[in-house]
């Protein structure tokens, strides 16, 4: 078996992105009433590492916001240690503790926000990776057989979702719309996350596969619609751009689809 160097598997997973990965989007928009400046979200993705993830800072807490960033930073930049994305998740998460402290260590702040900082700061978080896996054949290499593995971790209601032959194949790790309520689990700044707290699931992809990541609000409603028979997916595919996204959540919002919060989600087709 040939082993790639960490410098040729970064450059392998970017020629597989371009290649494989049609309609890829980032989308977000702070509450409405709200600035960029107050959107508590986060959300990113390495081209390299082949991770995306999503993070839904707590409104109630202090610097939450800086905790859903450094925890999306961190998980789509480390490698994942022994193939495992549970332990990917826990280290982290515990890198992202140690950034948070150092953020606001230094800061000068009223007493009672200083009194807030020592419950520490909430996020959830879903996280995606794909890895192409090897030929198992000759019969395959020669017919350049590719598979591609999914696999998801999840603290709280931010979700990812499967769309198949043009049906809501996985809802994770929510399937059920009575299960999104207000108290999520939630990854904390300070205190230790055990990784019984983490759900995980994996899968092959299909070609023609469509893969979602939300935080809640909009999840709730992309569940909901789902299972209520209409087909979300479809009002995803028609957004093109920025202005589009936002205008599609102006509309749920006044609708009364969605409740009123930060919306984050990442899109993608294979």
């Amino acid at each position: 078996m040939k082993f790639l160097s960490l410098p040729s598997i970064k450059k392998r997973n970017v020629v597989f992105f371009d290649k494989f990965i049609e309609d890829f989007h980032v989308y977000s928009t702070p509450k409405d009433g709200n600035s960029l400046e107050d959107y508590e979200d986060a959300g990113g993705y390495s081209k390299e590492s082949l991770c995306f993830c999503l993070s839904d800072g707590a409104t109630e807490s202090p610097f939450s916001k800086e905790l859903a960033a450094l925890l999306v930073d961190n998980f789509v930049n480390q490698p994942i240690p022994d193939d495992n994305l549970k332990q990917a998740l826990l280290n982290t998460v515990t890198q992202a503790q140690s950034r948070w402290l150092d953020i606001i260590k230094d800061r000068e702040l009223p007493w009672y926000a200083e009194q807030k900082i020592s419950a520490g700061s909430h996020a959830t978080f879903t996280g995606l990776r794909i890895t192409l896996l090897p030929a198992k054949s000759l019969k395959d290499k020669l017919k350049r057989v590719v598979k591609i593995k999914w696999e998801t971790v999840g603290v709280g209601d931010s979700c990812f979702f499967i769309v198949r032959d043009n049906e809501l194949f996985k809802a994770f790790p929510i399937e059920n719309v009575d299960d999104f309520n207000n108290t999520p689990q939630l990854i904390s700044s300070i205190e230790p996350l055990d990784e019984e707290r983490i759900a995980y699931d994996s899968g092959i992809i299909q070609k023609g596969d469509k893969l979602y990541l939300m935080t809640d609000a909009m999840a709730l409603w992309f569940l909901k619609s789902s299972l209520n028979g209409d087909k979300p997916w479809d009002t995803l595919q028609s957004i093109d751009s920025m202005e589009t996204f936002v205008s599609l959540i102006d509309t749920l919002r006044a609708g009364k689809e969605i409740k009123n919060d930060d919306v984050t989600g990442i899109t993608m087709r294979f």
